[in-house]
Parts: structure tokens; sequence; C-alpha cells
């Protein structure tokens, strides 16, 4: 089916208002004031991409710079695709697969190998051979029931509520520092710490934002982002009010039990919830009564594609010595399939080429992808039929190899 307009293009700054226009149309929303200039800097960045219909912007890619962390603690460059949407009234014209193509073979030109993205939807993008690489969890403490926090008692620090100017200028390093320390973690845009943090001149309607800050001697070692809200009744009949915590961060355990001790003691609340966090979270450890706290969801977090597949594999570390053929299935990027041989000696040094051999294992760039960070197990896959295994025991091999501690897991998608 032939593109309105044209092949994809790469987006200008003077193309603002068209993008904002479609992605409001896309995802059926307004942009902020907020979001729009965000947008607009983003755009000035030169790597979104747009496909036109006359006078009206059809699709686009809204795509930035981020830094990922990789397994073995080691940080990469990437493309983040922050929005990415096409006109209702354009849908189902080749037009979002343009604009994938388009900007992924721009990424492997600026010699990154992986990008990252949120998906609003998870079934659109395993077809351009994107995996969810993290999960997400959201968690909800009933205050009735939760005594004390166990770590938290040895704390010689102290909590304390900091305005937006010095949250702004304490808890930028405090997440640059925490997200070095886990797989998965990508940096974060000045403009979205501006939207994180809020505002002190929020409208009537808008619920004020708390900013606590835990420091044990001059630097703060941690924070929480919080908000009071209505909730429905959880765990019992009647009005209720809960601690809605948009992001805690914590440079130590201490730091950690301290913050959730003090979001577990604020007055005229009746339960803490949690915005998406680690499934791997200790909290419920902290409790004296660990019923006290319920999973009250899980979902995919950030989905990655494997832009240059050998780049990618050679980068990150591993978790065993070990060797696996892997025939690697991409329509998109062809560069990526081969038969490849992934061999890691006992010093942690891999070695990725392709390789004549007869593979042991066969699958799509999507469960690559989805592998890749050590968040998903390829046993698992293969249980579900979507790895397959073409020598016994391949899969258990792969999943020591890519073993990665602690768990991946992204913030700032």
């Amino acid at each position: 089916m032939r593109l309105p307009g044209g092949p994809p293009r790469r987006a200008e700054p003077g193309d603002l208002d068209g993008v904002r226009a479609c992605l409001e149309a896309g995802f059926a929303a307004r942009y902020t004031p907020a979001r729009r200039d965000a947008l607009g800097a983003i755009l000035g960045g030169g790597r979104s991409h747009v496909v036109d219909d006359g006078s009206l912007v059809a699709g686009a890619i809204v795509a930035h710079d981020v830094e990922i962390t990789l397994p073995g603690l080691d940080p990469a460059p990437a493309a983040c695709l922050s929005d990415a949407a096409v006109r209702p009234t354009h849908r189902r014209r080749g037009v979002l697969s343009a604009l994938m193509g388009s900007v992924l073979a721009d990424t492997r030109e600026r010699g990154e190998a992986i990008a990252v993205l949120g998906a609003s939807e998870a079934g659109i993008y395993a077809r351009f051979g994107w995996g969810a690489a993290t999960a997400t969890a959201t968690y909800l403490v009933d205050r009735g029931k939760a005594r004390a926090l166990g770590g938290a008692r040895a704390s010689s620090g102290a909590v304390e509520l900091l305005d937006v100017a010095e949250a702004a200028e304490a808890f930028p390093a405090v997440f640059d520092a925490a997200r070095r320390r886990r797989p998965g973690e990508i940096s974060r845009r000045r403009d979205a710490w501006r939207e994180l943090l809020g505002s002190e001149t929020a409208g009537d309607g808008d619920l004020p934002r708390f900013l606590a800050a835990y420091a044990a001697g001059p630097d703060v070692d941690g924070y929480a982002i919080y908000e009071v809200r209505a909730a429905a009744a959880a765990f019992g009949a009647g009005e209720r009010r809960e601690v809605a915590v948009l992001e805690c961060c914590a440079l130590t355990d201490t730091a950690y039990a301290a913050l959730f001790a003090y979001l577990l003691g604020i007055d005229l609340t009746d339960a803490v919830r949690t915005g998406e966090r680690p499934v791997d979270e200790p909290l419920r450890h902290l409790l004296d009564e660990p019923r006290a706290l319920r999973t009250v969801d899980t979902c995919d977090g950030a989905w990655l594609r494997l832009v240059d597949a050998r780049a990618a594999l050679e980068r990150r570390g591993y978790g065993a010595p070990g060797r696996v053929v892997v025939d690697l299935r991409d329509e998109l990027c062809p560069w990526n399939a081969a038969h490849w041989s992934v061999e890691v000696d006992r010093t942690g040094a891999v070695e990725v080429a392709r390789a004549g051999s007869r593979p042991e294992l066969a699958l799509d760039a999507s469960e690559l992808a989805t592998l890749y960070l050590g968040g998903t197990r390829a046993t698992s896959l293969q249980r579900a039929g979507r790895v397959a295994e073409l020598e016994p025991g391949a899969a258990r091999r792969l999943d020591a190899m890519l073993y990665c501690d602690p768990v991946p897991f992204c913030t700032a998608i």
C-alpha cells in the first residue's frame, strides 16, 4: 500500500505543531504546555521522524538519546522512542512500519546497538522485533496491618520535605547514581524532571506533590515523590485516602527502609500504593506483617529492540561461561539475520561471530530482545513455543549465560 505523501523524513523544530496534533489525535489526549515544550526540545535533537500527507503530519515517531545500563552494569548509548502515533484517519496504510524502519536504520547509522520504548499497546511492537525486556509491579500496603519496618529503626538519618527548587538540585544526582546499579535503567531528560517534580504554583484542581528526601550526612541518599489521594475502599468500606508513591529512589538499604517507614507513617491515610516498581521489591520483607502488602498489578515495562544484535550481545556482561549457537530471524533489520555463536569464557570475555555450525536455538528478534537483559528465561519462552530448542539443554545453557542480578527494571521509560 502506497504511503501518503511519500517516505519518512527527519522531523525539524518547525514541525512541532504538526507533530503535536498528530500525537494528540493518535492518543486521544491533549498535551499540557509543559509537555509541548518538552516535545519541542526533543524535535530539536534531530532523531524524530515523520510521514506527511500534504500539510498534515500523518504519523510521527519522537526519539531522543539516552544511556541504558546493561547487565554487568556497563552503560551504553541507545535511542529512546518516547512517542509513536499515526493519525486515526491514516492507519492501515503502512505509516508506522515505514517510520519504524526509518528510525531503526538511523539508529544503526549512529552506531547504537539498542533502542528502547514504553509500549502504550503491547501488541503493536513485537511484529517490529521489539520485546518486553523488563517487568513492573504495583504494591498496596494496608497501614492498619503494617506495624514496623525492621531496618528503619537503625537509621541515623532523617527525612525532610523539600521544595521544588531544592529537589531539582538534589534528586537527579541520586537517580543518576542509582540507575547505574540496575540493568534496564535509562537516563532521564531535564524536562522530564520538571514534569515529575511538579510545580509549587499548581492549579486548584491539581493535587499537591510532596518531595521527601532522606540524608544521613551532608548528601541526600534517597528520595520519595508522592501525593495523597482519595482511594477506593480496597481493604474495607468507607471513605479512604492513600499515599500514592510516584517514585522512590534510594542509594542505601537504610535510606530505602527509612523512606518507606516515613510513607507508612503519614497520618490521616489508610494505605500506601506504589507506582511501577521492580518485581524483586524488598518492601514485603521489611514489614513485620508481610500480608499487609498486596501485589495489585504486574505488567511489562521497557521494550527493547536490538538494532545491531552482534554489537548488543558483545556489549553486555554474562552470568556464566558457555557457548550457544542461535538462528536469529529478523525481517526488519536483515543484517541481524544469521546463525550466531555466542561464547563466553571463564573470565567473562565474550565473542559473538557468525557460525557455520548447526544452530541449537531458533528465535525471532523480538524473543532475543525479551531475553537480552536477563529478566525472562529462555526456558520459559521455549515452553510457550516462542523459542525452538534444536539441541537439548541449549535453552537452559543460555539462561545461565544471560543470568542477571538484580533483575532488570526501567524507571524513566
